[in-house]
């Protein structure tokens, strides 16, 4: 169900940013959404999201070890 709500919140971003034609960019929306999450414990992981071949989104957020907090 993460995954869904996750998967639906990227699309949702991307749209609405060319839907509404906000000022902030893709990659800062997605920076913005991921960080979030994160600090919400719903997200650890890396993330590499491309168009076409164009990476348009790459970061990696948490902890590689949530223990050691590495």
């Amino acid at each position: 169900m993460k995954h869904k709500n996750l998967i639906l919140s990227i699309v949702l971003i991307i749209t609405s940013n060319l839907s509404f034609g906000q000022k902030k960019s893709s990659e800062e929306r997605l920076d913005s959404l991921f960080n979030s999450l994160a600090a919400q414990n719903q997200f650890n992981g890396s993330v590499l999201i491309a168009n076409n071949g164009k990476i348009v989104y790459e970061n990696g957020i948490g902890y590689s070890n949530e223990v050691t907090k590495e």
